[in-house]
This record gives C-alpha cells, structure tokens and sequence, in this order.
C-alpha cells in the first residue's frame, strides 16, 4: 500500500494501477503534550497553534 499522493504522483511513470485492498485503511490517532512550565509560554503557545492548524488544514484536504 503507497500514500494516495504518492500513488498520484508516480503511478503514471512507473505503470502502477490502484486495487481494492481486504484491509481497512490505516489510520494514527495525534496528540499533543507538553510540560507544565511551557503551558504559558508565548512561543510553544504559538508552536502548538501551528501544529493544530497544519494538521487541520490536512485532515480537512484527505476529507477526515
């Protein structure tokens, strides 16, 4: 089994074709932690945000 974007993006150049597969799809479930003393801290604050984001703005794209 190939990511989908990579299938999408070589399949054409290396004569690959997409099959139902018997198993179901993998999925990982994310979380985030982090210390005590840098709950407050205005950059992993702002890091942390980010991290949401980007991974929001992925699931949203693959329809999660």
């Amino acid at each position: 089994m190939l990511p989908s974007s990579l299938f999408a993006a070589k399949a054409g150049s290396l004569g690959l074709r997409a099959l139902a597969t018997p198993l179901p799809a993998h999925t990982t479930k994310l979380a985030m932690s982090w210390h005590e003393r840098t709950h407050a801290d205005t950059a992993a604050r702002a890091f942390r945000e980010l991290v949401r984001r980007v991974v929001g703005e992925h699931r949203v794209k693959k329809g999660a």
